[in-house]
């Protein structure tokens, strides 16, 4: 990425200090619209290096060239886990800061679990009276399940109480995290239908995107 963080002044330091062509490799899905509106972003660099057609296609229209290379992160989709826990992987959205909807949808999320875990117990409520008193984890009920959040640096911790894994993405480790967790849950809820939930589809992990955004 060639239009923020510290790509963004490395290339500019490249091209002020010692010019040579620059190659930058798309980032992520439909990153090819950093470029356009809205958002308007400077492209520094001399070739992008798109996933597929679309972003080639969106890259030449915005009068700057393009080459298809695939995707090159093949090699990080590895087969999924086998877990007893049910885990889902809530997926904020992304636009540089906290949304409104992230924190909606997650407490949605909650709310969800908490009704059904509350229609259990009512349901059963001898035979968990009597299994509580000798064992009791997070996994007792049938039907709970834990929730992580994958946050970027501007998503605020604190609304996302069930826990959080935080990533950055100028670091090459972020997308080994991406798919490491997602070697290990079983479902993956969304605002937009971004990247991870990209990853997720490429790995057979089911994915909610939530309406409305």
């Amino acid at each position: 990425q060639d239009c923020a963080g510290s790509c963004k002044q490395l290339i500019e330091t490249i091209k002020r200090v010692n010019p040579k062509p620059v190659y930058v490799m798309q980032h992520g899905r439909r990153a090819s619209r950093d470029y356009a509106p809205p958002l308007n972003r400077k492209f520094i660099a001399d070739t992008f290096l798109a996933w597929g057609e679309w972003d080639r296609k969106n890259m030449e229209q915005l009068g700057h060239k393009a080459e298809i290379t695939g995707f090159p992160l093949r090699s990080l989709i590895k087969p999924r886990v086998p877990h007893k826990e049910k885990v889902v992987l809530f997926v904020p959205v992304n636009t540089g800061k906290e949304e409104p909807d992230n924190i909606l949808a997650y407490n949605e999320l909650l709310s969800y679990k908490n009704d059904i875990i509350n229609q259990e117990l009512k349901a059963n409520y001898e035979m968990y009276s009597a299994k509580f008193l000798s064992n009791f984890n997070r996994n007792t009920l049938s039907k709970d399940f834990t929730v992580i959040t994958k946050t970027l640096p501007w998503h605020n911790t604190n609304f996302y109480s069930e826990g959080s894994i935080k990533g950055f993405q100028d670091s090459k480790l972020n997308n080994q995290q991406v798919f490491s967790l997602l070697q290990n849950v079983d479902l993956v809820v969304g605002i937009d239908e971004g990247t991870t939930e990209l990853f997720a589809a490429a790995m057979d992990v089911p994915v909610i995107i939530v309406d409305g955004f």
